[in-house]
């Protein structure tokens, strides 16, 4: 996950997605290695079942897997494509509803086993595209109310960031961070802030609802376009932060994606 920072690493795996739902995308072969690695009995898997009272842990041996089925898989020619879909609506009872808690903490438990997996992979392949950016998560089982999310962005991503207006929001980033929001929220106050804030050199910082909630850079006194840094979370307390969030890496994925391939073409 690390040498992305400095390194051109062939993707191991790709994001998309939208407001509905967050998409993965695996060769073949890394997903038979996470399946090699998320398997049970698994101790942290029966952790989170206790302290969340979480559903099944169902394995990625099947289509459909993770903690009551909420991962959905489909094999296309030589690729995996995971989807997880946000919950409409669920969001803003979530501190009140054990059915919404319970759907929210199950797909924040799957992406951390998913993500841990994946960035645990040993597999090379042979992809067309670096690996953009690495993600990881992860639930505070004591507190129940720390969601977080660290992020590894490669050059490629500083490269694009520094291509944008300095010191401004870009509004594409923080319309898809807006609608995954509204989408598991069904609404939110005027005064909510989605913003991601562009500086130079190479750098953007993510904010959603909550108490200064966001992924902020963790290197600005070596600031520098030519390498990839750290995104780490801040006041992540709801599952809905940690999504939102996650939408709007996902956004900035496809933005250095499509521009890396109008420079290749």
């Amino acid at each position: 996950m690390e040498e992305i920072i400095d390194k051109t690493i062939p993707a191991w795996y790709e994001l998309d997605g939208d407001e509905r739902y967050l998409q993965i995308t695996v060769p073949c072969s890394v997903a038979e290695f996470v399946k090699k690695i998320i398997k049970l009995p698994n101790q942290l898997i029966d952790l989170m079942t206790k302290k969340l009272s979480l559903p099944k842990f169902v394995p990625p041996i099947y289509d459909d897997w993770g903690f009551g089925n909420v991962v959905t898989g489909e094999q296309k020619d030589n690729s995996v494509t995971w989807k997880i879909r946000y919950p409409v609506g669920s969001g803003k009872n979530f501190i009140t509803d054990q059915t919404s808690r319970t759907q929210f903490f199950s797909i924040s438990a799957s992406l951390q086993i998913l993500f841990h997996a994946l960035n645990c992979n040993t597999t090379r392949t042979n992809s067309v595209f670096p690996q953009f950016l690495a993600l990881e998560t992860s639930i505070n089982l004591e507190s129940m109310n720390d969601f977080g999310v660290r992020t590894v962005l490669s050059p490629h991503i500083s490269r694009w960031l520094s291509k944008q207006p300095n010191n401004s929001n870009n509004q594409e980033i923080a319309s898809s961070m807006k609608k995954a929001y509204s989408t598991m929220c069904e609404c939110h106050s005027p005064l909510d802030r989605f913003e991601a804030l562009v500086r130079h050199p190479g750098r953007i910082d993510l904010t959603c609802p909550g108490d200064r909630c966001g992924l902020n850079p963790d290197d600005w006194c070596e600031a520098n376009c030519s390498q990839g840094y750290y995104l780490l979370g801040h006041n992540l307390d709801t599952p809905v932060q940690q999504l939102t969030l996650i939408a709007g890496l996902v956004k900035l994925y496809q933005l250095t994606k499509r521009d890396f391939l109008n420079n290749s073409s």
